[in-house]
């Protein structure tokens, strides 16, 4: 496989397969290994494959014949073997990060409301026919993230504000905000008006 930008793949065989008492990429089917078999079927699609190991797999034949990455933290499963890779090819991490936030870019683009949930928060925010941005490090730092703007007088809901702060030297914390469309006759021309603040 031949990009301007390689694609690389990762197999997870780090594993200490527990409940099978036997080294799972070492089991044969056809006379191959799992791990060989899995690393031929993704040499297919990416230019180059790497195998996540744990620290003590590194001198493991059946791994060694392959470039390795070993986990960098004990005992937390496969998300450290993906978090391990990623740290030893940030352009691989930033490049994975793009694809999958353009995918989220492409289907945020088709919602018309935004509605944000959480404990004594419910906005909803109109959307529809905005521009989502794919922010994935080019153009700005820090990144990883895609935003809009919702439509300038659609926001309606109630928000609430858990992080306490200390304006003048009074401690607020609990704070809800319910918001409301913008009205006409303010001449508004924000996204949405405080109706009122309330402190706990």
């Amino acid at each position: 496989m031949s990009t301007d930008s390689p694609i690389h793949g990762l197999v997870l065989a780090g594993g200490t397969s527990s409940r099978m008492r036997r080294d799972k990429a070492a089991l044969l089917y056809r006379g191959r290994t799992q791990l060989d078999r899995a690393i031929e079927l993704a040499a297919r699609h990416v230019d180059r494959v790497f195998v996540s190991v744990r620290a003590a797999q590194t001198a493991d034949p059946a791994r060694a014949r392959y470039p390795l990455i070993a986990d960098s933290v004990p005992g937390q499963g496969p998300i450290v073997g993906i978090r391990s890779a990623l740290s030893a090819d940030p352009v691989a991490a930033w490049r994975d990060l793009s694809g999958n936030q353009a995918r989220l870019v492409k289907r945020l683009s088709a919602a018309s409301e935004i509605r944000i949930q959480a404990e004594g928060t419910d906005v909803r925010l109109g959307v529809a026919g905005r521009t989502w941005v794919n922010s994935d490090g080019r153009r700005n730092m820090p990144s990883g993230e895609v935003f809009t703007g919702p439509h300038e007088r659609s926001a309606n809901g109630t928000i609430r504000f858990t992080v306490p702060t200390g304006p003048r030297g009074v401690t607020v914390t609990g704070v809800l905000v319910p918001v409301s469309t913008a009205s006409e006759e303010l001449g508004a021309r924000v996204p949405a008006i405080v109706s009122f603040v309330r402190a706990r």
